[in-house]
C-alpha cells in the first residue's frame, strides 16, 4: 500500500504493514528517517472540533522561516502555555491519552513533552502546501491533519 498526495507531483510514499504500538496503529515509512503514519490518531468528531474551534482563531501571515511565503498559521500551545484556549482543550485529551504515550514508547523517551501546538491553514488561494523540510529544533514532530480528507 503506498500514500498517495494530491498533488501528482509529489512523490509516493511507500509504508510497511499496520502494526500496534502503544495503543495506537502504526505504518512506517520506508524512507531514510524515522517517519510513520498513524491513522485515526484524532477520531473525526475530534478534528471536526479541532477544526471549528481553530478555524475561529488569526492566522499569521509573517514570513514562513521555509520558503519565505505567508504562514497562514496561528500557534496555540508554545512551552507550557495555552495561548488559545478552546483548541488546547481540544486536543488535551487525544494528546496526553493518546499521543504522548505513544510517542514516549515509539522514541525511548518517558519524558518527553508537548512542547508547541500550531494550526497551519491551507486553502486555494493562499497556501497549498509547504515544501519538505527538517524541524531541527524538534526531538519529534507530528503532522496531524484535520480535514476530512
Amino acid at each position: 500500500r503506498s500514500l498517495i498526495a494530491a498533488d501528482d507531483a509529489l512523490p509516493r510514499i511507500d509504508f510497511d504493514a499496520p502494526t500496534k504500538m502503544g495503543g495506537v496503529v502504526e505504518r512506517r515509512a520506508r524512507l531514510r528517517v524515522a517517519a510513520f503514519h498513524l491513522p485515526r490518531l484524532l477520531e473525526p468528531e475530534a478534528a471536526r472540533r479541532v477544526y471549528a474551534l481553530a478555524a475561529a482563531q488569526p492566522f499569521s501571515e509573517d514570513p514562513d522561516t521555509v520558503d519565505r511565503r505567508p504562514t497562514w498559521e496561528c500557534f496555540i500551545f508554545d512551552r507550557g502555555d495555552a495561548l488559545r484556549e478552546a483548541p488546547c482543550r481540544a486536543i488535551e485529551a487525544p494528546v496526553r491519552e493518546r499521543l504522548l504515550p505513544y510517542l514516549r514508547q515509539r522514541f525511548g523517551c518517558k519524558s518527553l513533552e508537548l512542547a508547541q501546538a500550531l494550526v497551519r491553514r491551507y486553502r486555494p488561494a493562499e497556501r497549498r502546501e509547504h515544501p519538505a523540510h527538517f524541524d531541527a529544533h524538534a526531538r519529534v514532530t507530528v503532522v496531524l491533519a484535520l480535514n476530512p480528507r
